[in-house]
């Protein structure tokens, strides 16, 4: 592909080949090429080659330029540093680039302060050294200072076509051209220049970094009044110091914000939240966030709680009916949501009647519930000689709950526990050698009620006997979050050869 360029790009430069007078760019194979054949060629060279063949000449700038932003500037990433957000910002002010960006994404990325080594094992030099202090000292700045909400701020005014806004710990694997990762714009500039790796991965127990980015962004949300339809916090990386989620404190909405915040969040479509509350009391700055959401067809609430009862907490309020509940000392009424179409709950311990309550409230409009990871726990099972799976008895209720029409449940990893065990439970599929751990039901050739039979007589639990000892803690599972956010092309590809 590079030696048909230079060939088409020396024949046109040629005083032989061409009268003086014509136009090199009309005697290019590639400007001829149909469109459609033109973009496969394309679609299969690296990054660098394509940012090449863009710079050839303009009749083929024009030609790609439809595609290219929408593989490059549709979905960026980028990270909480000066060089990283200049560039947003310089995207955001670009008259062409500008209204291609859809869809933000902010990572939690840092890098990791290794001490005097280097990445290779080798000590650090004092310009890499320096270089490591100085990233440190820029992101503690943008985040105490206020400068991290004004960039954004600026940004989001300037972004008119903006639509998602999301935060993650993650790099999506989904780069399909040069085979490699999305990175956050700016990621590999530092790790080269200060030989250190940037990771996205929490420091301590209870890291409070994920809630700053996502309070200083909402802030600046409602500040430029953006109104994008949905804000996103997906997180993947479960290392030795628990998930990066969100604590209470970041749903915090104080009084100067509050009208703003209010237009914001009620103008949303979609809100995917994953939480983790360290608190000895009971969450309760998330209700209010919650309660001003009050267009969201689509929630999805991800806990990862050290207390268990916090999620149940959370979840009980949620299928309060507004009109009789009686809210406590700083506790915000349970919210409508009059618009609710999917509910998404994930890694909780919780009532299996809690969540029929939350059905039964939003049974006029929901149409989806998707459970991953949720143990259901039934206390009554302290008390009888042959325990009852709390989930047979929750697929068994759903059928007569009044007016819920539901065309999709997605369960993925239940589990099930008594006051002292943790039992998982699978599903036996037609024609599978192993057990499944995921079950959909659909009404694409079944009625609920039918397919919701499959399921119940697809469960197999085995319970522990008197004879076994008792689990000291609780497993995890590791796995990624749903497929369905695998997007194909996210990030700028052009980084390796644009810093």
């Amino acid at each position: 592909m590079s030696s048909l360029v230079a060939r088409n790009a020396s024949d046109a430069s040629s005083p032989t080949s061409l009268p003086c007078a014509m136009d090199p760019q009309s005697t290019s194979a590639l400007v001829h090429l149909p469109l459609e054949i033109l973009l496969r060629i394309t679609h299969h060279i690296s990054t660098v080659d394509l940012g090449n063949v863009r710079l050839t000449c303009r009749a083929l700038e024009r030609a790609t330029f439809s595609f290219f932003s929408h593989e490059f500037f549709r979905k960026k990433q980028f990270m909480v540093s000066t060089f990283s957000l200049q560039a947003l910002l310089d995207i955001s002010k670009h008259p062409t680039l500008s209204p291609c960006l859809k869809h933000l994404i902010l990572s939690t990325d840092r890098p990791e302060a290794i001490g005097m080594w280097g990445l290779n094992g080798q000590p650090m030099t004092e310009e890499e050294s320096a270089q490591l202090e100085l990233a440190l000292a820029d992101q503690m700045q943008l985040m105490t200072t206020g400068r991290l909400r004004d960039l954004l701020t600026e940004v989001f005014t300037n972004l008119k076509h903006l639509e998602t806004v999301d935060i993650r710990d993650f790099d999506s694997p989904s780069r399909r051209r040069d085979r490699t990762q999305w990175r956050s714009y700016g990621a590999r500039t530092l790790e080269a220049a200060a030989r250190t790796t940037v990771r996205s991965r929490a420091w301590i127990i209870n890291d409070p970094y994920p809630s700053q980015v996502f309070t200083a962004t909402t802030a600046a949300l409602a500040a430029a009044q953006a109104r994008p339809r949905s804000i996103e916090v997906l997180e993947r990386n479960r290392g030795g110091n628990g998930p990066f989620a969100l604590q209470d404190a970041a749903f915090f909405i104080p009084g100067h914000i509050d009208s703003s915040m209010a237009s914001l969040l009620g103008s949303l479509q979609s809100l995917h939240l994953s939480v983790s509350f360290h608190t000895r009391r009971e969450p309760f700055m998330i209700q209010k966030f919650l309660a001003l959401a009050t267009n969201v067809t689509w929630l999805r609430l991800n806990f990862h709680c050290p207390q268990i009862t916090h999620p149940e907490c959370v979840i009980s309020w949620l299928g309060q009916d507004p009109d009789c509940s009686q809210a406590r000392p700083f506790e915000t009424p349970s919210p409508k949501l009059p618009m609710l179409e999917r509910l998404d709950l994930g890694d909780a311990t919780l009532s299996y009647k809690s969540v029929l309550r939350c059905l039964a409230k939003f049974a006029p409009t929901l149409k989806s519930v998707y459970l991953r990871r949720i143990c259901f726990q039934d206390d009554d099972n302290i008390n009888r000689d042959e325990p009852i799976n709390p989930w047979d008895s929750f697929l068994k209720a759903i059928p007569r709950t009044s007016n819920l029409d539901l065309k999709v449940l997605d369960i993925s990893y239940p589990r099930t526990s008594t006051y002292q065990w943790w039992i998982d439970i699978t599903f036996d599929k037609p024609g599978g050698r192993n057990p499944a751990t995921q079950w959909r039901c659909t009404t694409s050739t079944l009625t609920m009620e039918k397919a919701i039979e499959q399921v119940r007589g697809a469960i197999r639990i085995k319970w522990p006997t008197s004879e076994q000892s008792v689990p000291t803690e609780e497993s995890d599972t590791e796995e990624s979050e749903e497929t369905e956010e695998e997007e194909g092309n996210e990030n700028d590809g052009s980084e390796q050869a644009a810093e």
